[in-house]
């Protein structure tokens, strides 16, 4: 488990404050099957017989529907929703970009065994043998575009030929918003919420539920001495529920929900269930949630959270932010565009790597990519933390990194010596 600082600011003004800033998200096109609302393709396990079935001319009316992931028996890391017994199976989605343009364009994927990905009708990205957990690929800006405004195809086929099988895959992008602060996390600012270590019942998550009997207490809840940096408030048992209400004065085109657990969490938003995970986060997370935008209402809103911790320490935290695109200025497509080029350059050596002045100001998070684009790490800093340990399984040589904070997102090549 990794430790975060608190990033402390004054609980007045906080919204106002973080909505002069602006921060890079991502936004999915078409969900995982880690994602709530996991996406429905159309899917066949006969040759399709044609080297056209990945384009956007190619009908699909007669192939079956099932949600992502597909597979049979075991496979580490997998969320298998559809049975796939055979040896190959083909997958087709056909989705429309919204009124936002893509900064970076991301395919995720888990497979067991070969795959391979098309975007259009051009493969996008192969890969042979079998993986353990879930990888992403920063796409290069042909690919990114050659995106439609409507009917993009996006098209999959793995092929397994011993033993239990798998394959899941989604589209994501990232976009610069201005942020709003609905609900601090533990890392800008404790939020107080109301809380109980007792089970309240069926209807503990409904906005009429009166929890004026739970405690009072401010995020995060944990066990303090494996997150003491934002632990705020001591938490050692087995579950936790907890309550807070906002009040929500005009609607947002898109949220972000930045949550970390240990181990499973759900959580609802004015009684209707907007984000579950199994297990435990390794840091926090940041997720784009386009239910979140139906479950909301302006005026007061009610937001409850559960988690379970099935053994060792215990970690809740949630906050949500809401997303409003800035408009274009002559400065934001520069800093993007010079971004985008990959000019900076990081060097690490005796596993460690100096941050300098990427954590000086507010801390962030640093996501490593090799050379094949694949995804290897990904670590958070606090503010004015001088450095971080690399982890010893990424070697050495030549990385990618994307350094992602709230006064934006930075790119550029970590080069790592002995």
């Amino acid at each position: 488990m990794k430790l975060f600082s608190v990033i402390t600011v004054l609980a007045l003004g906080i919204g106002s404050a973080w909505a002069q800033q602006e921060r890079t998200v991502r936004i999915p096109l078409l969900a995982d099957a880690r994602s709530p609302g996991q996406t429905q393709w159309k899917y066949t396990t006969t040759d399709p017989g044609t080297p056209d079935w990945s384009s956007a001319a190619y009908d699909a009316a007669a192939w079956g529907s099932g949600f992502g992931g597909f597979g049979t028996g075991v496979v580490t890391g997998s969320n298998m929703a559809t049975e796939w017994a055979g040896t190959d199976i083909w997958l087709r989605k056909t989705f429309d970009l919204p009124d936002l343009n893509p900064e970076f364009l991301i395919l995720s994927h888990h497979h067991d065994e070969e795959a391979e990905f098309f975007l259009n009708g051009v493969m996008v990205y192969q890969e042979s043998g079998w993986i353990e957990a879930y990888a992403e690929v920063y796409l290069s800006d042909e690919f990114k575009s050659a995106l439609k405004p409507e009917g993009n195809v996006f098209a999959v086929h793995c092929r397994n030929t011993d033993g239990a099988g798998y394959i899941d895959a989604g589209l994501a992008y990232t976009v610069t918003f201005k942020t709003a602060s609905l609900i601090a996390d533990a890392r800008t600012f404790p939020e107080e919420w109301r809380y109980t270590t007792s089970d309240p019942g069926f209807d503990w998550q409904l906005p009429a539920f009166s929890d004026a009997d739970w405690t009072a207490g401010r995020a995060g809840f944990g066990t303090p001495d494996l997150y003491s940096a934002t632990s705020a408030t001591e938490w050692l048992g087995s579950d936790l529920w907890m309550r807070k209400t906002f009040t929500l004065d005009n609607a947002f085109p898109h949220y972000l929900a930045s949550f970390m657990h240990d181990d499973d969490m759900e959580v609802y938003i004015n009684g209707t269930l907007v984000l579950q995970d199994a297990s435990f986060t390794q840091g926090y997370r940041d997720l784009v949630l386009e239910p979140v935008a139906q479950a909301l209402r302006q005026g007061v809103n009610s937001v409850a959270v559960h988690c379970h911790n099935n053994d060792g320490p215990g970690y809740i935290d949630f906050g949500l932010l809401g997303l409003e695109k800035p408009a274009p200025t002559a400065v934001g497509r520069a800093r993007r565009q010079a971004s985008g080029r990959g000019s900076e350059r990081l060097y690490a050596s005796q596993g460690r790597l100096v941050l300098g002045g990427l954590a000086a100001a507010s801390g962030g998070r640093l996501e490593l990519f090799g050379p094949d684009g694949h995804f290897r790490a990904s670590l958070s800093a606090g503010k004015g933390q001088a450095s971080l340990a690399l982890p010893a399984a990424l070697g050495t040589g030549m990385f990618r990194y994307r350094w992602d904070s709230p006064s934006g997102m930075r790119q550029g090549t970590l080069v790592r010596q002995p």
